[in-house]
C-alpha cells in the first residue's frame, strides 16, 4: 500500500509521527508529520524521499493484491453451496468475470494476465 511504503521510506531517514497523502497523483499534497526530535537535515531528507518516491513500487502492490483477491474470490465462490448449484456454463462465466476484472486492471497498469 502506498502510504505504508512511503512511511517506511521516510522513517528510514527521519523520525516522524506519520504521513499524509492528499492526492496520490500530486506529491505536493504529500506530507510527513515530524517528531520534535527531527533535525532540519532529517526533515530535508524526508522531503527528498517524498520527491523521489517511486509509484512503480506501488503498482507491484496492486498486482500482488489483485492476484490474491482473484484467487480468494474463486476459492470462496467455489466452496459455497451457491457455486455447486450453478451449471458448468454459469461457473465458467463467473470465472471469466473474475479473470476479466483482473485483466482490466492489469491493462490499465500496462500489464497482462
Amino acid at each position: 500500500m502506498l502510504i505504508v511504503r512511503l512511511e517506511a521510506a521516510i522513517k528510514a531517514v527521519c523520525p516522524i509521527q506519520g504521513v499524509s497523502i492528499g492526492n496520490p497523483a500530486v506529491k505536493a499534497t504529500w506530507a510527513a508529520q515530524f517528531q520534535p526530535s527531527a533535525t532540519p537535515a532529517q526533515q530535508t531528507a524526508a522531503q527528498t524521499v517524498i520527491t523521489n518516491f517511486s509509484m512503480a513500487a506501488t503498482i507491484e502492490d496492486v498486482l500482488d493484491s489483485l492476484q490474491v483477491s482473484r484467487a480468494a474470490l474463486a476459492v470462496v465462490l467455489k466452496g459455497s453451496s451457491s457455486w455447486a448449484s450453478l451449471t458448468t456454463a454459469q461457473q465458467s462465466r463467473v470465472q471469466a468475470v473474475i479473470d476479466n476484472a483482473g485483466a482490466a486492471v492489469l491493462a490499465t497498469l500496462g500489464g497482462t494476465v
